[in-house]
């Protein structure tokens, strides 16, 4: 395969619309390397995978508060893990529900409660962007770190009343922390890990259907 004028494989990008905002997403080798969202309510944010096999991380605009994105976040998994071939039905948002911020019932009618958690839960990076004059940060961390943000959310919420459930990492915000890259890494070192806490399944939410991927590995290649 011919390679570009740095000696890589050429790289294919995409711009593409989702129903609460706008994906660019650059692929090479099959693999996502790069994606900036407008998440279309005042935030921008972008990852990239860098030369060193770092990850950065970006995001413009004020730090998610509360329950933003929850309900986007269990529809896109919804919707994707229906379009792999799970045939989930009815899936319903709840409020004011420990634990719980949305269900879907399988094929045979079992309800699977569905708990939303940013993917990156390390307070300081928001507080730097709240800090920020411009309203932006940008920050470079190594594979090793960016995999240990993903554990720690999952640490997080490893509680055993969560035994069952389908745990997502919403990393619309963090698009970075759902590249290919970072997916496979984790797994090499925590799929294990993930597989023996009691979860149901444990998901990346990132903002686009290819950027969703199952930690764990009970089911790899999902």
């Amino acid at each position: 395969m011919a390679t570009d004028d740095d000696g890589n494989l050429p790289k294919t990008s995409w711009f593409l619309s989702m129903s609460d905002g706008v994906v660019a997403l650059t692929q090479q080798d099959g693999k996502n390397v790069r994606v900036s969202v407008d998440e279309g309510r005042g935030r921008a944010s972008s990852g990239d995978l860098s030369l060193g096999c770092g990850v950065t991380l970006g995001m413009l605009g004020k730090p998610p508060r509360g329950e933003d994105g929850t309900k986007e976040t269990s529809r896109r998994l919804f919707q994707h893990l229906n379009a792999s071939g799970a045939r989930y039905t009815d899936l319903q948002h709840v409020e004011h529900i420990k634990h719980v911020d949305a269900f879907v019932r399988s094929p045979d009618g079992a309800k699977v409660n569905i708990q939303v958690v940013r993917a990156l839960t390390d307070a300081t990076f928001w507080e730097e962007l709240a800090r920020s004059k411009s309203g932006e940060i940008e920050r470079v961390v190594p594979m090793a770190e960016a995999v240990e943000m993903l554990r720690k959310s999952i640490s997080h919420k490893y509680k055993p009343e969560l035994d069952g459930f389908i745990l997502a990492l919403d990393a619309t915000d963090v698009p970075g922390l759902s590249l290919d890259a970072v997916h496979e890494a984790f797994n090499a070192q925590y799929g294990g890990w993930v597989d023996s806490l009691g979860f149901y399944q444990v998901w990346v939410v990132g903002p686009w259907p290819e950027m969703i991927h199952q930690l764990g590995l009970s089911n790899p290649g999902c």
